[in-house]
């Protein structure tokens, strides 16, 4: 079962990678909101991390499938590209 979720996760990976390289931002979400049941599921076996955390995690999650593309990052995250340096430049908690 743990192969088969890596897998889909890589395979979640590589679509958005694809999106990410042709543009597609509504691909893109797609794929990146596909994949948040399993960082729920995972949320719930390791304990439940503050809200800042989370928001955390998943800008540094959407900046990685975007090839740290800051500008990409901020309009899969539906914000200002200047939010999303503010939001980087805060503590991690």
């Amino acid at each position: 079962m743990a192969n088969q979720n890596a897998a889909i996760r890589r395979s979640d990976l590589e679509r958005t990678s694809v999106a990410a390289r042709q543009g597609t931002v509504a691909g893109m979400r797609a794929v990146l909101m596909a994949a948040m049941p399993a960082a729920f599921a995972l949320a719930r076996l390791v304990g439940t991390p503050t809200l800042a955390r989370l928001e955390h995690d998943y800008i540094r999650y959407i900046l990685a499938s975007v090839a740290d593309n800051r500008t990409q990052a901020a309009c899969v995250l539906g914000i200002d590209r200047r939010t999303l340096y503010r939001k980087l430049e805060e503590p991690e908690s």
